[in-house]
């Protein structure tokens, strides 16, 4: 948030423009009450912080809207300033009016992310649950939305803390020993291994966590594959229950990536219909073919179609050998003409007819197994944050590093060293060592008016 000063005064309409009952105008900052009481018919001064009440909104003489305001004040807001909200008519136009009229008279419009920021910038949150506003927010199914609601509510935060503390403990007995080893007794290292293990472990077993956290937070990667004509964008059509890709009887008709949203149990799925793979000389279907095949190496799971009517040729046993056995689905398909002319020796090798809709069931119960989602995992504390994960993957290292070194009995200053790192490292967690750079890329993520 380098472009602007945080002593400015900012407005930006918190939610989504378009046809809408109510819609709501943020101020906040030093002058959040003055500026607002400018364009308002009664005086805001006198009213109760956290109460609701009905105003005329004005341009000069004219009424722009009949609203609701709510005025918070410092530092019992969002952002621990002063914050104004005003409940106006939905639609894009009377909120933009209202907006304008705002700066007009002194405000300045917010920048992605912010209220949030201000809010972290105020200690309100610490950067994990600044992080988290933005997860609860692009939440996509109800696991989703309760592990956002988890590190939003400090669980992350608690966890990170616990461990900066302990570690800090251990970095401030180690450091005195170092400096002054004629007045203290020697540190004995047996404890002190022991106590840095149990942390190693127990990060250990929230970095684990990172792979079914991120597949609810992001969703599994479903790519649809196979050749010509075996029913692959009737597949698609028939998952997405929407007329999604367009089917035909002749080859090369899907050209390029078709992606559709879908829920499987309780997981959001992005499911991607790509081009027939065979030999072809015509250009434009060479790129589709060339996509598809990216697609193959970038997908969490695959369905492998084939035509149980054809059965297995060349250019079916070379798409077969591309596609990983873990993460494959094979879907004989066209079962209601024909059974297949033999099994294959593979695993989850499935019999289905899209034209009569069966085998579906089966076919979204093997796309969990083949994503590895563990459900009861749910219940736990996650990261879903490829930050996160890094950060605690390089405190992983600084302090098996700094283990490695005690048992050895190496230099104190050595294992100091290593446990100042892990502690600078969980710091940027939480937001207290971490430079502008980091914070002007995770706030630009945000949406307008949060």
């Amino acid at each position: 948030m380098k472009q602007h000063s945080s002593d400015d005064t900012i407005a930006a309409i918190s939610t989504p423009i378009g046809n809408g009952a109510i819609a709501i105008v943020r101020i906040s900052g030093k002058d959040a009450i003055t500026i607002a009481e400018k364009i308002s018919s009664r005086s805001l001064q006198a009213f109760p912080s956290h109460t609701l009440h009905k105003i005329s909104i004005f341009d000069h003489q004219n009424i722009v809207d009949e609203s609701m305001i709510a005025v918070m004040r410092s530092p019992r807001s969002y952002t621990g300033e002063d914050l104004v909200e005003i409940h106006c008519h939905g639609g894009s136009l009377i909120p933009q009016k209202i907006l304008d009229l705002l700066t007009k008279q002194g405000a300045r419009a917010a920048l992605p992310g912010e209220f949030t920021y201000r809010a972290f910038l105020h200690q309100k949150i610490d950067l994990s649950q600044a992080e988290a506003v933005q997860e609860v927010i692009s939440a996509q199914n109800e696991l989703s939305l309760k592990m956002a609601q988890k590190h939003l509510q400090g669980e992350l935060q608690e966890q990170i803390s616990l461990w900066h503390q302990r570690l800090m403990e251990m970095y401030a007995s180690m450091e005195a020993w170092i400096n002054f080893p004629e007045d203290l007794e020697e540190i004995s290292l047996i404890p002190l291994c022991e106590k840095i293990k149990d942390i190693l472990q127990e990060i250990q077993k929230l970095l684990d966590t990172y792979h079914d956290g991120k597949r609810i937070f992001s969703g599994i990667d479903i790519a649809i594959v196979g050749t010509p004509n075996v029913g692959k964008s009737s597949l698609l059509n028939l998952l997405s229950k929407k007329e999604r890709a367009i089917v035909s009887s002749i080859p090369g008709t899907t050209r390029d990536l078709l992606e559709e949203d879908i829920t499987i149990g309780p997981l959001h799925c992005r499911i991607t219909d790509t081009a027939g793979i065979r030999t072809s000389e015509e250009m434009i279907e060479q790129e589709g073919i060339k996509r598809a095949r990216k697609k193959i190496e970038e997908a969490d799971v695959l369905i492998l179609v084939l035509d149980a009517q054809k059965g297995l040729d060349s250019e079916d046993q070379a798409l077969l050998d591309l596609c990983p056995e873990d993460a494959t689905i094979i879907c004989w398909n066209k079962t209601d003409i024909a059974l297949p002319p033999s099994l294959l020796p593979r695993k989850n090798v499935l019999l289905i007819s899209v034209l009569q809709k069966k085998g579906l069931d089966l076919l979204k119960e093997k796309i969990l197994e083949a994503s590895k989602f563990r459900e009861s995992s749910s219940t736990e504390l996650m990261i879903t944050n490829i930050r996160h994960k890094n950060i605690l993957e390089n405190t992983l290292t600084a302090l098996q590093t700094a283990h490695n070194s005690l048992q050895e009995k190496m230099s104190p200053d050595l294992v100091a060293s290593d446990l100042r790192y892990s502690l600078d490292e969980l710091s940027k967690i939480l937001g207290t060592n971490v430079d502008e750079g980091v914070l002007e890329t995770i706030f630009s993520r945000f949406c307008l008016g949060k």
